[in-house]
């Protein structure tokens, strides 16, 4: 009898693993996802020891420490006012349980892609998988261009600099409405994936590091 077909609704963490387990066993599964991409949303990703260990049994070992981030503390704010209502020492987690604790699978930063009034980077998406060169493309307020050109800065998860380079206008930059840009930045590749952040900064001539301005995307290196 032939085994049968599966349909998982939702390409989330749970069911992109139960596709993947699914797989491993010869058994043919289906993902149902409504997002247009997967990317960073916002929301705080964390995976218990017991969790991580699944991932292990599934190959994915290797990956998890390559793109997670294991917390040396757990802290649960209240919503409103920031007051620490729960903290919590992860530090011996790994000893104690025999894996870590997962916090986050991609950094997430609060402003997401743009920062509405000053600049908007359209591509790549936060959380994107990316490949050497790296296309960035956006817009930006005429106040951020020098020379028609902003900064591009490609970062691994140290913040070590893996690449340099500019994003040009593509119309008249001197206004102070928002100009389109596009640039690219090659970097060296690396076998597996690596988190890295690219950096998109105000070209700012001056020595007046007050009008310094930058909006950081996470990624993820391939």
């Amino acid at each position: 009898m032939s085994a049968p077909g599966i349909a998982i609704i939702g390409a989330g963490i749970g069911g992109l693993t139960a596709a993947l387990a699914f797989a491993r066993q010869g058994i043919e599964a289906h993902v149902y996802e409504q997002a247009p991409q997967l990317g960073e949303v916002g929301a705080g990703l964390s995976l218990s020891p017991n969790a991580v260990k699944g991932m292990w049994f599934l190959g994915l070992k290797d990956r998890l420490a390559e793109l997670a981030d294991e917390p040396p503390v757990q802290v649960t704010r209240h919503y409103q006012t920031g007051e620490i209502l729960i903290r919590v020492d992860r530090g011996d987690t790994t000893e104690r349980y025999g894996a870590f604790e997962v916090e986050q699978l991609v950094q997430a930063w609060p402003s997401g892609n743009c920062q509405s009034d000053r600049v908007v980077v359209e591509a790549p998406l936060p959380g994107a998988a990316v490949r050497s060169p790296l296309v960035v493309s956006g817009r930006a307020r005429g106040g951020w261009f020098f020379e028609g050109e902003v900064w591009l800065r490609l970062l691994d998860r140290d913040r070590n600099v893996l690449a340099r380079g500019f994003a040009s206008a593509r119309a008249e930059w001197m206004t102070p409405g928002f100009v389109a840009f596009e640039g690219a930045l090659e970097y060296p590749r690396r076998s597996g994936p690596r988190r890295g952040i690219l950096v998109v900064r105000r070209n700012n001539p001056s020595d007046d590091r007050s009008l310094d301005q930058a909006l950081e995307i996470p990624v993820v290196l391939e």
